[in-house]
């Protein structure tokens, strides 16, 4: 694990600074955008969203 976190996810951070943005998975793969389509197809609300409730509905 040591090794994934100093190969793969600091550098992905540190190069955040230069507008890499898959550390934001989720935005990457358009959550937000699915939460809405799922939301209107059941008329105003939905339990299933991704986002609603999470700890990353704040950051989206």
């Amino acid at each position: 694990m040591k090794h994934y976190v100093e190969k793969v996810q600091q550098p992905e951070f540190a190069a955040a600074k230069d507008g890499y943005t898959f550390v934001s998975h989720q935005q990457e793969v358009g959550t937000g955008y699915f939460d809405k389509v799922t939301t209107i197809i059941q008329g105003g609300t939905s339990s299933v969203t991704a986002l609603t409730g999470s700890t990353e509905e704040s950051q989206f």
